[in-house]
């Protein structure tokens, strides 16, 4: 054996090492990644949910509002505002994170409770109708039967601690037809 062959020999042998470094490095880290993701996901439920608490009744407000007689009786309003809009900023960064979510993912949600009110219903469809996987697919009528608080919420505490379920949720027509439904 040649100087020229065993120095190409023992070069081989010594790019192994980093190269399985390099292998072993990107899996891990993208587990890393991963779990990370979960958290997040995780996360962004904890706070959808404590977000749809604070909200409240829209019509329990108006009329609370109604009855009141104090001069900044308006700050009930603006209180429930900001809630509302806290809760609606979370839905579309939820939904930003997520690569997918159709009608059934919209369906499963209401059917758990954790969309219960109309309103929040109008506001999930109106940010996933012009989603990709939704252009094509026909705009189902609402979940939710209708504006009234008659309808009981379930306290659903439990969905958020079961990450199988989470990652099943996904996690959210043409376009006209998707505009007028809403």
């Amino acid at each position: 054996m040649s100087t020229i062959e065993f120095i190409s020999i023992t070069v081989g042998i010594v790019s192994l090492g980093p190269g399985f470094w390099g292998i072993w490095f990107g899996l891990h880290e993208r587990n890393r990644r991963l779990r990370f993701e979960v958290k997040i996901q995780s996360q962004f439920w904890s706070s959808l949910d404590r977000a749809r608490y604070v909200i409240g009744d829209h019509l329990l407000i108006q009329e609370l509002e109604q009855q009141l007689d104090h001069p900044e009786k308006h700050q009930l309003w603006n209180i429930h505002q900001a809630a509302s809009d806290l809760y609606i900023s979370l839905v579309e960064q939820y939904l930003s994170h997520v690569t997918t979510f159709t009608y059934d993912d919209l369906k499963r949600l209401c059917d758990n409770k954790f969309i219960y009110m109309r309103w929040q219903e109008k506001q999930w469809r109106y940010l996933i109708c012009r989603r990709p996987e939704n252009l094509s697919n026909a705009v189902p009528g609402y979940f939710i039967r209708s504006e009234s608080r008659d309808q009981e919420p379930m306290d659903n505490t439990h969905i958020f601690f079961d990450m199988e379920k989470q990652k099943n949720m996904g996690l959210p027509n043409k376009t006209t037809e998707c505009e007028m439904s809403l």
